[in-house]
């Protein structure tokens, strides 16, 4: 995983051959003054250095973001979202195990798998979803970015903070675009945030 001490030595030391590293897509953009650009690219620096067959997987946000919700579906119906109008193409976290177990196996040395799911979707698109899925009508309230920010600030740094309004709000991160990796190298389409919510309904009771 990014973001941890490089330790290719040790592995080389150990015998392993193929290293598979799971990033993001912030990766690309080099950003070092970017909390979480920084520690992504640091680590595929790292990786593309050490001398090992190596494979990148840059997936987009996980579907399984969505269990931030959970506490306010506990306390009600009513969802407050975060980046209400960013559209994100969020992908099942079992789709990127997927690639990750066959990149294992070889075969993807050298390569950059941009991770996405089939379609890309606002926050309001998934909480409707939810509310089919579990058979309960939930009202969606969208943030605005004062909002955002102040709830942002209160669970996590300040550098991750300014990070993610990097992100979303001066839109230096696309994560609306679908890439076709899931379904070329799996050879079956990828799972949509409806399969991915009623494979895991029982998590939000």
């Amino acid at each position: 995983m990014s973001g941890y001490e490089d330790i290719s030595g040790l592995l080389r030391e150990a015998g392993v051959r193929r290293i598979v590293l799971l990033s993001g897509g912030s990766a690309a953009l080099a950003d070092l003054d970017n909390a979480v650009s920084r520690y992504m690219t640091l680590s595929e620096r790292a990786v593309r250095e050490s001398g090992l067959d190596w494979t990148f997987l840059r997936p987009r946000a996980f579907m399984s973001n969505a269990l931030r919700w959970l506490p306010q579906l506990q306390a009600g119906d009513t969802v407050r979202v975060q980046f209400p109008d960013v559209p994100v193409a969020c992908i099942d976290p079992a789709d990127i195990a997927a690639v990750a177990a066959l990149a294992l196996a070889g075969g993807h040395e050298g390569v950059v798998h941009e991770l996405t799911g089939p379609v890309a979707m606002r926050p309001a698109e998934q909480v409707s979803v939810l509310a089919s899925v579990l058979g309960r009508d939930l009202h969606c309230v969208e943030l605005s970015n004062e909002q955002t920010r102040e709830e942002l600030e209160a669970g996590m740094p300040r550098e991750y903070v300014d990070a993610f309004w990097n992100f979303y709000v001066d839109g230096t991160l696309d994560e609306a675009t679908v890439s076709p990796t899931v379904p070329e190298v799996t050879g079956r389409p990828a799972r949509t945030f409806t399969e991915w919510a009623e494979a895991h309904a029982a998590a939000f009771h």
